[in-house]
């Protein structure tokens, strides 16, 4: 090419030939245009930002540009990542240059921070360089989308709801929103309901305001009403109030899959069968079902064995209808014919008929897994050792095994004992050949040597050669398990109580200790007499720490306070502290014995009758009764007519089982015959059945002449005597000399337990006539006596008791003027012992005979004692005193 290039400016230019016009042009259009400059942010809203700039010209600051290019970013813009800024819509053709140009970047994210630059290109496209960098935020958005109000539930089918309304705006009623967010639920849906209602899915995305929306709710339950609202957010989100709620019953689904006829059985190995068929429709044909039922056996499948057939599991979800489906069985035996048919459902579920039958043989399965080879232990504890190993395949070194068999023993395991080695449970399932795996054996006892060794089984089951056998000591064992703090006691019988607890650990609160050791006492169970306690029997074996525990102690007492505790040990043993103490008692459910020796005799007074009986207990014959219950009647008394029959009151308290009770019955007619029975009744209520029935006749009125009836003089009526032999004294009944009295002493006021009798008294000179009694009377008790004269009646009764002190005389002594003490009223057989006041022993006496003792004043060496206060007493009663000795 040939041409003349004249450098005096643009459009100077000749060119000699045609050829070279176009590369003239393209010379003159490379003269860069001037950079952008003066770019502003004026105003924002939410979502736009107004700019402002002066146009520059074609050619640097002259003539007119043809397009802009403005982009942003929410990082400042530079040369460098100019092109991944993004580019602007709808930028304005550029005015002459210097004009002022104005525009205003929308759909912006509210609350953000935004930089903008601008490029400028002529029409060749010459782009000017980068201009200046603004930036400016968006405001916050807080106009929320109007809340719909014209939501409605259209067309319905088993499954689904078409739903209508009019689209809010971005602000209220203006603009477009950007989300709306349709719920469902089975119940009235409120605003404080909302988030919990069911989410739709695939909710379009929101319209103009004004337009009209619609949108299928799908995925629902046939005949079912629902309710559906709806709420719009804008791009904030500033959220909408609840709209109207809609409600919608779906119909009834009737149609179920068809019939699958394409099941056939394509491969198999020793332990699966891969299955193949068509999909059929959720109706018929058309449609996705919701689920398949595949079922197999030994024997052919037919409707009316098809539950007795196995159910696999992990069947596939149905895929839409037409589509090919496999799907392995697996966990079959080798060399077995299997048969299998599918039924498949609708989300009704409405099922379909039953499928063919395809059936096909497993093969045979030979190649054991590999034996493990690097069986190790690691961490030990005092009841436990952590295993390692390296899985083995299914066949060999190759694929999956089916399950581990892991023993041990505490002396080398071979392939000959291997059977008789302690077989754990809960061993992992074998993992994918030369996987890592892990295995704690527990419920180890401490301090002692185990021996381990797995063999490894494939489905058939083949199972492997023994692995290596390593071994391990465990720990000794120290810490003892949690003593129990939530001992209660629960439900009572008269013989058991109910007790419950919460288990502790074999470690304190973790782990399962070994054994409990239940005990109660009727006492308040310490640690000092836990020996003491009643151990019980069948105690529980202890379950894992937390878990509740429950035991009832039998064997109790009716009616009985207990005191329950318990200690736990591990299997060491190491024990725990005692538990907390509860207690209760049984319930008395025994009512007392009957009474059955039930007698009487007449009174001593006219109306009276004496009755005596044989105190039962409060169960049966233990224990002591509560009260009794006394009847009386002219007619004989009956279990029937007990409530009816007359109650006598002021009954005697029951005494222990066995001893003699007696009452006497007054205010009767005298001469009357009476019938007469009793019942003992305990503290709880319970009652024996009646006595004997009794006939007594109430005494008959006295015929004597009161002259004749002795007068008791001595000793007065309830008076204290100081005397063991006291003396008896009544008032002569007439001046005869022939006169003879009969004195009685009784225990008892009815004359029962007689002490003492007289013989035939002669009549004494003067008014009265004496007997002293010759018995010993013990002290602290009372005695009843009564006399009369010849065959007259007998004196009135009065009692008197015997004072239990005795007196030494003289007192104080004095050795010079006296020759002794003299210590008086003493019982038969007393033991006598004298004693300083610093508690030595003085001078002892045994056995004394008679009433009185003569002391000489000297010790028991036979040296005569000091001067100053000294003790006496009498053992095994309470007569005792101070002595006083003055030299």
């Amino acid at each position: 090419m040939q041409g003349l290039l004249n450098h005096g400016g643009r459009g100077n230019l000749k060119c000699l030939i045609a050829v070279s016009l176009f590369l003239c042009w393209s010379l003159v259009s490379t003269n860069l245009l001037a950079g952008q400059g003066g770019l502003e942010a004026e105003t924002a809203s939410p979502n736009s930002i107004a700019l402002s700039w002066t146009a520059p010209g074609d050619d640097s600051t002259v003539g007119t540009a043809a397009q802009y290019d403005l982009r942003y970013s929410t990082a400042a813009i530079t040369d460098a990542n100019w092109n991944s800024a993004t580019q602007a819509t709808g930028e304005p053709t550029p005015g002459a240059a210097g004009t002022h140009e104005v525009f205003t970047v929308a759909g912006l994210t509210p609350s953000t921070n935004y930089y903008f630059a601008i490029k400028t290109a002529d029409e060749v496209g010459n782009w000017s360089v980068l201009s200046n960098i603004v930036a400016k935020a968006t405001t916050s958005e807080i106009t929320p989308p109007a809340a719909i109000a014209n939501l409605s539930a259209g067309a319905a089918t088993s499954s689904t709801v078409v739903l209508n309304w009019t689209a809010p705006g971005d602000d209220s009623l203006t603009g477009t929103a950007a989300t709306y967010d349709i719920r469902y639920s089975t119940a009235t849906i409120t605003e404080a309901n909302f988030g919990s209602a069911t989410q739709a899915v695939g909710e379009p995305a929101p319209k103009a305001a004004g337009s009209a929306e619609t949108f299928t709710v799908t995925g629902l339950n046939p005949n079912i009403t629902y309710y559906f609202a709806i709420k719009t957010a804008d791009e904030a989100p500033n959220w909408s109030a609840l709209s109207n709620v809609v409600s919608k019953a779906t119909s009834v689904e009737t149609t179920p899959p068809s019939t699958i006829a394409t099941l056939t059985a394509v491969s198999s190995t020793a332990s699966s069968v891969t299955l193949n068929w068509r999909a059929p429709g959720d109706d018929g044909d058309v449609g996705t079902a919701s689920q398949y039922d595949i079922r197999y056996s030994t024997a052919t499948i037919t409707d009316a064995n098809w539950n007795a057939a196995t159910q696999v599991t992990g069947e596939p979800s149905p895929q839409i209808a037409g589509t090919t489906e496999t799907f392995s069985v697996t966990g079959l035996q080798s060399s077995t014919v299997y048969y299998f048919a599918i039924k498949t459902a609708d989300e009704v579920p409405n099922w379909s008929g039953l499928s063919n039958i395809a059936s096909r043989p497993t093969s045979a399965e030979q190649n054991p897994p590999a034996a493990i080879t690097n069986l190790s232990t690691g961490t030990t504890t005092s009841t436990s050792v952590i295993l390692n190993w390296t899985a083995p395949g299914d066949d060999g070194s190759t694929g999956t095994a089916t399950q581990y068999d892991i023993r041990y023993s505490t002396s080398a395991i071979t392939e000959a004992n291997f059977g008789g080695a302690s077989q754990l449970v809960g061993e992992p399932t074998p993992r994918v050949a030369g996987s890592a795996e892990t295995f704690t054996v527990t419920g180890l006892t401490p301090s002692t040597t185990y021996y381990f060794a797995i063999k490894t089984a494939d489905e058939v089951p083949n199972w492997s050669a023994l692995s290596n056998v390593p071994s391990k000591t465990t720990l000794a064992e120290s810490i003892p398990p949690a003593a129990i703090t939530n001992l209660a006691t629960g439900n009572a019988t008269n013989t058991s109580i109910v007790l419950t607890w919460t288990a502790p650990g074999d470690d304190s609160l973790n782990g399962r200790a070994t054994t409990y050791d239940i005990r109660y006492s009727t006492a308040l169970i310490t640690a000092a007499n836990w020996n003491s306690a009643t151990q019980v029997t069948g105690e529980p074996s202890p379950k894992s720490s937390g878990l509740s525990e429950t035991f009832t102690v039998t064997g109790l007492q009716n009616g009985t306070l207990y005191y329950f505790a318990i200690k736990t040990a591990d299997e060491v043993p190491n024990w725990s502290g005692l538990s907390n103490i509860p207690s209760k008692s049984t319930l008395d459910q025994i009512p007392p014995a009957s009474i059955q020796d039930l007698s009487g005799i007449p009174g001593n007074n006219a109306g009276e009758i004496i009755l005596f009986w044989s105190a039962t207990g409060d169960d049966g014959y233990s224990g002591l009764a509560a009260s009794y219950q006394l009847k009386y009647g002219t007619s004989q008394i009956t279990e029937a007519n007990w409530s009816s029959s007359q109650t006598y009151a002021n009954l005697p308290a029951p005494l222990a089982a066995g001893n003699l009770q007696t009452i006497t019955m007054s205010g009767l007619t005298p001469g009357q015959s009476y019938y007469m029975a009793m019942k003992a009744c305990d503290d709880a209520e319970n009652t024996s059945t009646i006595s004997n029935l009794l006939s007594c006749t109430a005494k008959e009125g006295v015929l004597a002449d009161d002259e004749y009836q002795a007068q008791p003089v001595s000793p007065a009526p309830g008076e204290l005597l100081r005397s063991s032999h006291p003396t008896l004294v009544v008032q002569n009944v007439t001046s005869l000399s022939s006169n003879y009295y009969s004195f009685e002493v009784a225990a008892d006021s009815y004359f029962i337990d007689i002490i003492a009798l007289s013989p035939p008294v002669p009549q004494g000179e003067g008014a009265v006539t004496s007997w002293k009694i010759s018995e010993r009377l013990a002290v602290d008790q009372i005695y009843y006596w009564r006399a009369k004269a010849n065959t007259f009646p007998y004196s009135k009764i009065a009692s008197f008791a015997v004072q239990p002190t005795a007196h030494a005389y003289p007192n104080p002594y004095n050795p010079a003027v006296a020759a002794g003490v003299t210590f008086t009223d003493l019982p038969d057989g007393a033991d006598l012992i004298l004693m300083s006041v610093s508690g030595s022993t003085i001078r002892e006496w045994s056995n004394v005979n008679g009433n009185e003792l003569a002391w000489d004043g000297t010790n028991q060496s036979g040296r005569s004692v000091s001067a100053g206060t000294y003790l006496w007493f009498v053992r095994n009663s309470n007569m005792k005193g101070k002595l006083v000795i003055i030299k």
